[in-house]
């Protein structure tokens, strides 16, 4: 039985509008299901299935015998579990990268860790046929030809929680080694090739404190049409020190490397050509920046509204910026949506994020459902890492008319 909660919540901010929406829960504990990132696709074409993640583990980080279940919840037959394989190559941030496969009705794709090397699986959700490619995968190009991928024994050692367990980094005493980076994998052949090396991203522009630091690369991302794609040059000094990071974008090949901006966070394409990020620069400060790729203009989005750091993706029509926030002094987390033609923006709901998880954090990730009228979020606010739909209704924007 799909049951629903209407929830009214009110946003400290009172440039943002109170929305009354519907959540429920689509997977129940004890155990615990969740998706990952945000900006991976959850939701298959028909917008029946949504992908997901299912382990026992509680308050702690995953190690390297820990193993996840992957599945999908049938949101046409009660939220029924479907369990489709295991996962070796997981964690609480990213989940396995499970993402529907373009172009492939009813294929999903992967990471898991096997016989001691990560390796990406491309399964048939209908018949279990599975392919095991022998490199895991970030990010896939919307033609389904070719993905991105890093170096994730690297990430785990720099930044525990979106690394896997499993792999040893072999270029651990490099701080910068020539042969790791950032590579494009073809799915068909298999066929790996570098596009750009730690040494060469490390030796460009250098800041004076790269001095000592270990360099990583993370975060690749498509644009709408794979003829580009973006990434996070980072690097970090010393156990407890932050890690920097540097946007780059480039050419599907590996062409026309372009330096968009040196001290971001969070990033999404907005079309082919244009980066929305949560950044910093000297005159004006945090905010997000709607930079143009290639001409090194850019503009503030939603200022004195999208005030904080989110997870954001635009929705399928692309009139919606869907993000969260940090906890607030409550320790809830909001989920916002931006209309990105008049401004507005709606608090959709506020949730309770415990305080203290560190890496085992759970984050809302919010995910845009195929048809652009539900989102689907992470949360903990029940007592266990569930995932949970929120009815925005976009389809028909009925509901922010009621609003408006």
């Amino acid at each position: 039985m799909k049951l629903w909660k209407r929830i009214t919540h009110m946003s400290e901010n009172t440039r943002i509008k109170q929305v009354e929406a519907h959540v429920r829960a689509i997977t129940r504990g004890p155990r615990q299901h969740y998706f990952g990132y945000y900006d991976k696709r959850q939701f298959d074409s028909s917008g029946r299935f949504a992908l997901g993640l299912v382990c026992d583990i509680i308050g702690r980080r995953q190690e390297t015998a820990d193993i996840a279940e992957v599945g999908l919840v049938d949101l046409e037959n009660d939220d029924a579990w479907i369990p489709l394989g295991q996962t070796r190559a997981w964690n609480w941030q990213f989940g396995c990268l499970a993402q529907w496969f373009p172009g492939k009705s009813g294929n999903i794709i992967y990471n898991d860790c096997r016989d001691g090397c990560f390796v990406s699986v491309v399964l048939d959700t209908r018949t279990r046929e599975e392919r095991v490619l022998r490199q895991p995968v970030f990010d896939i190009n919307p033609d389904g030809r070719t993905a991105l991928t890093v170096n994730f024994a690297r990430l785990s050692r720099l930044r525990p929680e979106t690394g896997f367990r499993g792999v040893n980094d072999p270029a651990e005493a490099d701080p910068a080694p020539a042969d790791d980076g950032i590579f494009r994998f073809d799915l068909a052949t298999e066929k790996r090739e570098l596009l750009f090396s730690l040494r060469e991203i490390a030796d460009r522009d250098p800041h004076p404190d790269m001095n000592g630091a270990e360099h990583y690369i993370t975060h690749p991302l498509w644009n709408n049409n794979g003829s580009r794609f973006l990434f996070w040059h980072r690097w970090k000094a010393g156990v407890h020190k932050s890690a920097r990071s540097r946007l780059y974008t480039a050419n599907a090949d590996g062409t026309d490397l372009y330096l968009m901006h040196d001290d971001h966070s969070h990033t999404t394409w907005h079309g082919r050509d244009k980066v929305l990020a949560w950044a910093r620069t000297e005159d004006e400060g945090n905010h997000y920046y709607l930079f143009t790729d290639r001409s090194g203009s850019r503009e503030i989005v939603g200022n004195g509204v999208l005030t904080e750091n989110g997870h954001f993706t635009f929705s399928p029509d692309a009139k919606w910026l869907l993000t969260d926030t940090p906890p607030d002094k409550n320790h809830e987390r909001a989920v916002l949506l931006y209309h990105w033609e008049s401004g507005q923006c709606f608090n959709v709901g506020r949730f309770f994020s415990p305080p203290g998880m560190a890496e085992y954090r759970c984050d809302p990730h919010p995910r845009w459902h195929s048809d652009g009228r539900m989102v689907c979020i992470d949360s903990v606010h029940d007592g266990s890492r569930q995932m949970y739909l929120i009815d925005v209704v976009l389809g028909s924007n009925q509901k922010i008319k009621d609003k408006t």
